[in-house]
């Protein structure tokens, strides 16, 4: 009885996860899809930390679809002495209902839909410290 527990618990955060990275409607903006990524990425904690104003987007441009923006964290102005990257990931925003997926840039497609798990594993690879 635990177990099935345990497997509907799973199944219904899986399911929150997906929809916490949905948009009501269209995203048919650059600036829209820009909102779309930036309160997923704070709802999701696609980076190591949140805060207001946490996330920022680069360019957002359009390819099969989606609106391709690339995330980053922290404050656009970065002091002249930093050295590093900003960038948290590319994400792809289903233009037809908003919805947030890890984008491959080499493919050009999406991968899959953004979750704090795809975040949990990259840190437990290393790719993320």
């Amino acid at each position: 009885m635990k177990l099935r527990s345990l497997i509907i618990l799973l199944s219904f955060s899986a399911q929150l996860a997906v929809a916490a990275t949905k948009s009501d409607s269209p995203v048919t903006t650059e600036h829209k899809a820009c909102e779309v990524v930036r309160a997923a990425g704070s709802r999701l904690h696609l980076a190591n930390e949140n805060g207001p104003g946490a996330y920022w987007c680069g360019v957002a441009v359009v390819r099969k679809g989606y609106w391709v923006v690339d995330l980053h964290r922290g404050d656009e102005t970065a002091p002249d002495d930093w050295h590093g990257s900003s960038l948290v990931g590319y994400y792809g925003v289903r233009m037809k209902d908003g919805e947030v997926f890890e984008w491959n840039v080499i493919d050009e497609t999406p991968v899959r839909p953004a979750t704090a798990q795809s975040t949990e594993r990259e840190v437990a690879n290393g790719a993320i410290e």
